[in-house]
């Protein structure tokens, strides 16, 4: 996606906000001025949001090693959380009258899973739009494009995840997919990104088990840009599914010739604007390849 001015004024906040937890003022004068370095060295309208991200990422990595505990325990409250109503998620999938409504039910649950704040986390997520729309209550989610279709014809998918907790709904999907006769790649963090989940995470609810492959990356999944091993499962993948706002900002308009699916939370204006949705709405949107 390409930036609007007011994405650099975003990362910086998400960054500052996020990392500055527990510092003391030096430190949090210098993780300012360390973010505020890239974003003048590498912000301009053709700038890709995760190669910025990423570049941060590694101009204040001892900052966002310390701000990791502080994150352990919303994330593993958070997983527990999912992994207590997971039953219940699945039941709610299952009892579908047909094969494509039991797949796009697991697609709401998986975008509606994608809720933590562009601010600072400050507790386990509590995922009420999930749990609402599993009682017959609350909006669902806009699905663009028949991403049913879409999935049904791809043999191979990559698979990008976002955040611990939703990871558990993410699971029920690419339980779909898996049925579905698809081999599935999935895609988490290698090392502690705030609330991002990581391979522990995806250790939590199985997913070494079910998924064929998971990779470990570092920071954002930027296109071509990841490593021997994500650069050719993403090079033999015929679809992509991404979740969360970061990753689509880092992968909308990257991907020429590859079906995408993005399904995130709509967390500001540029994206809203970029989607064709209103910030707050959450959407399941299908790229088909041109």
């Amino acid at each position: 996606m390409k930036p609007a001015p007011e994405c650099a004024l975003c990362l910086l906040r998400w960054f500052y906000d996020k990392a500055a937890v527990g510092l003391q003022r030096e430190q949090k004068f210098k993780l300012f001025r360390e973010i505020s370095k890239v974003l003048v060295q590498s912000f301009y309208p053709n700038t890709n949001l995760g190669r910025a991200s990423n570049t941060i990422i590694e101009q204040v990595a001892e900052f966002i090693s310390m701000a990791a505990p502080e994150y352990k325990d919303i994330k593993a409250k958070s997983n527990k959380l999912v992994k207590d109503v997971l039953s219940r998620a699945s039941n709610f999938v299952m009892q579908s009258k047909t094969d494509e409504e039991r797949f796009l039910k697991a697609v709401w649950l998986a975008t509606l899973g994608n809720v933590a704040p562009l601010a600072k986390l400050k507790k386990a997520m509590t995922f009420e739009d999930a749990l609402n729309v599993m009682e017959g209550k609350g909006p669902l989610p806009h699905v663009i494009g028949d991403i049913f279709n879409c999935v049904q014809t791809s043999q191979r998918i990559l698979y990008i995840s976002d955040n611990a907790g939703e990871i558990g709904f993410d699971s029920l999907l690419i339980s779909e997919l898996k049925q579905m006769g698809a081999k599935v790649t999935l895609a988490v963090k290698a090392k502690p990104l705030f609330e991002d989940a990581t391979l522990e995470d995806a250790e939590f609810f199985l997913l070494h088990n079910l998924a064929d492959e998971v990779l470990g990356i570092k920071g954002f999944f930027v296109p071509d840009a990841m490593g021997n091993r994500i650069d050719r499962a993403l090079k033999e993948s015929d679809l992509v599914m991404v979740k969360g706002t970061g990753n689509y900002e880092a992968v909308e308009g990257e991907l020429k010739g590859k079906a995408i699916i993005y399904m995130l939370k709509v967390k500001c204006g540029p994206v809203a604007h970029s989607t064709g949705t209103k910030a707050g709405e959450f959407v399941a949107r299908l790229d088909a390849p041109t």
